[in-house]
């Protein structure tokens, strides 16, 4: 068995964490949009609820699978877009995989190292 180094990174008491507030909001209206739309914009109805329920779970689902290799979020992104097709969604879906990509995005600025 190998014995993987961990590193723990240290963050100074004082020091506060740096949102990428830009990336945020960009995130947060595109939230709105993808729920607003996909509630009332599209031909079939979808509750409300539904769209919400479904934009946190992909929002979820991104930041669990957010150290996962690249190939799992394409995986991730095919089978979106199968089940968008089987379930007859796919304008839905492709929103949803919208919130999925911004999440990654997100959480990849957020999470970066600043270099000194």
């Amino acid at each position: 068995m190998s014995k993987e180094k961990t590193t723990i990174r240290k963050v100074n008491p004082g020091s506060a964490v740096k949102v990428p507030w830009i990336m945020f909001i960009i995130f947060i209206a595109y939230l709105l949009f993808a729920v607003l739309f996909s509630s009332f914009g599209l031909p079939e109805t979808i509750a409300v609820a539904a769209v919400v329920i479904v934009t946190l779970l992909q929002a979820a689902m991104a930041a669990l699978l957010f150290p996962a290799p690249l190939f799992v979020h394409g995986l991730v992104i095919i089978l979106e877009i199968a089940f968008g097709l089987i379930f007859g969604r796919i304008l839905f879906m492709l929103l949803m995989i919208g919130v999925y990509v911004l999440s990654i995005v997100l959480l990849y600025f957020w999470t970066r190292e600043e270099k000194a």
